[in-house]
């Protein structure tokens, strides 16, 4: 996680403080990142998305593919389908209970009042 901070950082030339600003979280958050003390909540890389769409969150989750977007649907198709199971296993990891649970489905909602709903399959 701490090179993937760092890759972002340096892509758009910004200080800790500034990154942390710009994406509106704590500047204490981004370092927790890269020190490896927490790993980012989705409220976080909820708020890198809408900042950055252009990042592609499975790189960024899970160290995966490509750190920017492909334009192309076949490849979006097989993001998400990625970012469901890279999903799952941050879900699986955390999960006090042991049991496997899937990822459903993702549901993201915008400012305007707009939604995109993503499903795994």
């Amino acid at each position: 996680m701490r090179d993937r901070v760092q890759t972002l950082l340096d892509r758009y030339n910004l200080s800790v403080s500034e990154f942390a600003e710009k994406i509106g979280v704590q500047k204490s958050s981004i370092s927790h990142l890269i020190s490896g003390r927490n790993m980012p909540s989705f409220a976080f890389c909820e708020k890198l998305a809408q900042t950055f769409p252009e990042v592609n969150m499975r790189w960024f989750i899970s160290g995966q593919g490509a750190f920017l977007e492909d334009d192309s649907s076949d490849s979006a198709d097989k993001s998400n389908l990625d970012l469901f199971s890279s999903l799952e296993e941050v879900v699986t990891e955390t999960d006090v209970d042991s049991k496997r649970q899937r990822v459903e489905r993702i549901i993201v909602f915008y400012d305007d009042n707009t939604f995109k709903e993503y499903n795994p399959r």
